[in-house]
């Protein structure tokens, strides 16, 4: 059997975003082929703790799942972020190595995954290539969603030095790694591809893997139907679209006995400084149309399963996207979808009207 090491900021369900959702996904399909997962994660105390003392434990052979704190395994580092031109993205990227050097002394996994945001594995690489580090562990990454693409979809975000160093450490992990997996061909051809020059690493076909959804099987809940907007409350997912559209429906529509449900956390990334997006996306929306939307916020599972029957269909506008573990969760349990016409849908939801 392997021993696979995974490296996350995140990390569900203890905290919300979709590579959390994937890791998470591939820890229980591993380990249910007894498999042994290791963790490598850079979060506060309170929640590594938390994953580690109670979500961890309701997985499949917990025994078999292990986890490591990057933050305490760099207590004792004689470094700062200042030594580091006090750039957090060089900074983060040395404590990713720093941390990975002791799980691979300790664990000696076959494989260490890293993500592609912001570089992180680019010292773990160079000490490889330059210092024989990581021996016995093949060293990879995984393409999900790089700081350069995400800007890429926001033309007003200021760009500094710091931003472009972050994004030249993603162009070279990529140059450096043994193995990049991606999800889907049409997103490595059609989303990377044309921004990024050719690597050296052979380049593997791994579909995340989905092995639950939500399950809509309660009575029909009495109440007006829905649309449904389920993602994190952020420019790049759409959501102004999904505001401004359902506004200018009411406005031809007013009596619609619709209403407009928009599921997921906040960002609080707001273009006009607004306190949170919300807040934000609340101006956009006239005072007589407001009864017309619902702000839910972050629901579970089961919160989500009760609302589902009142869900005429869901929107999903991103603008950009890996995969959307949102839209497969909602297509898997037989919602009607709109999305967008992205690389990151073409290969598997077919079918499908797209706006």
């Amino acid at each position: 059997m392997t021993t696979i090491c995974f490296v996350s900021y995140e990390i569900a369900p203890t905290t919300p975003g979709g590579c959390g959702v994937l890791l998470s996904n591939a820890a229980h399909v591993l380990l249910r082929q007894g498999h042994t997962v290791i963790f490598l994660l850079y979060m506060p105390e309170q929640q590594f703790n938390h994953f580690h003392q109670v979500d961890r434990l309701a997985w499949p052979h917990p025994e078999n799942c292990r986890a490591y704190s990057v933050i305490e395994l760099c207590a004792d580092l004689a470094f700062s972020q200042a030594d580091f031109s006090d750039n957090e993205f060089l900074w983060r990227a040395y404590c990713f190595h720093y941390a990975a050097q002791k799980v691979a002394a300790l664990e000696q996994p076959d494989i260490i995954e890293f993500f592609d945001y912001c570089g992180v594995a680019h010292y773990a690489l160079a000490a490889k290539l330059s210092q024989n580090a990581y021996p016995h562990s093949q060293l990879t990454i995984r393409l999900h969603t790089p700081l350069e693409l995400m800007d890429r979809q926001e033309p007003t975000k200021s760009h500094t030095f710091d931003r472009y160093l972050a994004f030249a450490l993603e162009h070279q992990a990529l140059r450096l790694v043994e193995t990049v997996l991606y999800p889907s061909p049409a997103y490595l051809n059609q989303a990377y591809r044309p921004f990024y020059e050719p690597w050296l690493g052979c380049q593997v076909y791994s579909k995340p893997p989905l092995i639950n959804h939500p399950h809509p099987n309660h009575p029909i809940t009495p109440g007006e139907p829905l649309v449904l907007f389920y993602g994190r409350l952020y420019n790049m997912k759409g959501v102004d679209l999904f505001v401004e559209a359902a506004v200018a429906l009411l406005e031809m529509q007013p009596d619609t006995p619709l209403r407009f449900a928009l599921v997921g956390y906040d960002s609080r990334q707001s273009p006009d400084g607004s306190p949170t997006y919300q807040v934000y996306l609340q101006k956009k929306i006239p005072p007589r149309f407001l009864s017309h939307f619902q702000f839910m916020g972050q629901l579970t599972w089961a919160q989500l399963e009760q609302l589902l029957p009142r869900v005429q269909l869901a929107v999903f506008p991103t603008y950009f996207e890996s995969f959307s573990y949102a839209a497969h969760e909602l297509y898997a349990a037989g919602v009607p979808l709109i999305v967008n016409h992205i690389p990151a849908f073409e290969d598997y939801l077919s079918g499908l009207e797209r706006a």
